[in-house]
C-alpha cells in the first residue's frame, strides 16, 4: 500500500525509506521523547499528583511507544 511521507509517496515497508529519513525520524523521536519525559517530571511534581492520574498513564504509554519506535528505527538503519 502506497502513502505520502514528508512530501514523496513511499511503501509501508520499512525497508523503502532513505536511511537519511529513518535518521530524521529518529531525531523528531528523541525531541519528543524529551517533551514527554520533562512533561512527566512536571506531572509527577505537582501538589496532588493522583489528580494527573491518566495524563500519567497516557504519557508513560507514549513514552514506551517511542522508545521502541527509536529501537526499530535503530535496527532498521543496522
Amino acid at each position: 500500500m502506497r502513502h505520502e511521507v514528508g512530501g514523496r509517496a513511499g511503501l509501508d515497508n520499512a525497508g523503502d525509506f532513505r536511511r537519511d529519513e529513518l535518521a530524521e525520524a529518529k531525531k523528531q523521536i528523541g525531541s519528543l521523547l524529551n517533551k514527554l519525559e520533562s512533561s512527566l517530571k512536571t506531572l509527577m511534581s505537582k501538589d496532588d499528583p493522583s489528580r494527573y492520574k491518566s495524563q500519567d498513564a497516557l504519557t508513560k504509554r507514549r513514552i514506551e511507544a517511542l522508545r521502541i519506535a527509536r529501537r526499530l528505527i535503530e535496527r532498521e538503519m543496522g
